[in-house]
């Protein structure tokens, strides 16, 4: 396990000198945005506007008129591309980067509430979890190629890979649906827990691809599934308030927060069966890791702060108090830095995930309830 995780961490390493070098070429003034890795986007809450952050000085570099007011955000690094839904009509607005510009606007037949894309960059998934509503666009070519209208309602989804599948927990049902993703018909189903444990309530993959883990409804179980068999390999227990396993950056570990109980178990990816549970606070919603994966941070929501765990000593360190309310953050590529939006403090917050402190926040337009990497810290996304 231990030469596992070193490869892992050498793996890591190798993955930063690449996004430094891939930094190494900034856009042209005037020209965009093209050089991805370099900036942070941040939804405007109430106007059809991305602001963009320069992470290089953490200053913000100009903005975007993107159309939609932009309540979901994706983007493709591969194709240096932003991906805009307003969550109320059927519109998405795909955005050139290096233009900064409106690519293309389509119209679905449908209201998407949510976006994935996948690893490859080259699809996106538009979704109502609620309708049971999906369709898939091809990036490169800025079309719808399929949809399905046969779903029942969605408790969550995720693509496999390299986004010729899109893995899907139905209400109601106890397997996970396998939908392809060129046709959008369901062409598969992995054998879920038993009935009497409600299904599936959360989806969560390797950082590798290879590995899906599925939260029981009903019960506090995590299903692994092998992708490449479609079948479940094992299963751990976790904290029955858990609602979600999330992978580190290199799949070393697996956090498992835990808003009843208030703690963090750090599970070993290797052995599942075993973890350890470190103390926590309350509403918790998500897990970023980074620095060759060797911390872990948490955001509170209820708290106002960042909960730090060392991944190396599994243990809590000192909590970053943060002046306003957390919501969806990122990291960059290189593991090095985590923006947090602080939507009633209208501002970005700047972690420094080295020295686990923070260093600087960017006031911005609006109050952002949401930021964007293009691409962000892990293996093999």
């Amino acid at each position: 396990m231990a030469f596992r995780h070193l490869i892992a961490r050498l793996a890591s390493a190798l993955v930063v000198a690449a996004v430094v070098l891939l930094r190494g070429g900034a856009s042209v003034a005037g020209q965009g945005y093209g050089d991805v890795l370099r900036y942070l986007f941040v939804p405007s809450a109430d106007r059809p506007v991305v602001t963009v952050i320069d992470t290089t000085r953490d200053r913000i570099a100009g903005s975007i008129d993107v159309a939609l007011v932009p309540r979901q955000i994706e983007s493709s690094a591969e194709l240096a591309k932003l991906v805009v839904a307003d969550g109320r009509t059927p519109r998405i607005a795909l955005i050139d980067l290096p233009s900064a510009r409106v690519d293309r606007i389509l119209a679905l037949d449908f209201a998407p509430t949510r976006l994935a894309v996948s690893g490859d960059g080259l699809k996106l998934v538009a979704a109502d979890p609620a309708a049971g509503r999906v369709a898939f666009v091809d990036l490169l070519f800025g079309k719808v190629v399929a949809g399905s209208r046969e779903l029942p309602p969605l408790r969550d989804l995720l693509f496999n890979a390299d986004g010729s599948r899109l893995y899907a927990a139905p209400e109601g049902r106890d397997g996970i649906s396998v939908i392809d993703a060129s046709t959008g018909r369901i062409v598969g189903e992995v054998s879920a827990p038993p009935s009497e444990l409600g299904g599936v309530v959360s989806l969560t993959r390797s950082p590798n691809g290879r590995t899906v883990f599925a939260r029981s409804a009903g019960a506090p179980l995590v299903s692994v599934i092998d992708i490449r068999g479609e079948r479940i390999s094992a299963t751990f227990g976790v904290p029955a308030g858990a609602q979600k396993v999330f992978p580190s950056a290199t799949g070393a570990h697996l956090l498992v927060p835990d808003n009843v109980t208030r703690t963090v178990t750090v599970v070993p990816a290797a052995a599942p069966g075993s973890g350890i549970a470190l103390k926590g606070a309350g509403d918790m919603y998500t897990v970023f890791s980074g620095w060759f994966d060797t911390v872990a941070l948490v955001p509170s929501r209820a708290e106002r702060k960042v909960l730090v765990y060392d991944l190396d000593r599994l243990r809590r360190d000192a909590d970053i108090d943060l002046p306003g309310t957390p919501g969806r953050g990122a990291t960059t590529a290189d593991g090095k830095k985590l923006y947090l939006p602080l939507a009633d403090a209208g501002s970005v917050a700047v972690i420094d995930m080295a020295a686990r402190r923070l260093v600087a926040t960017v006031r911005v337009p609006g109050a952002p309830a949401t930021v964007l990497m293009a691409l962000t810290f892990g293996i093999c996304h």
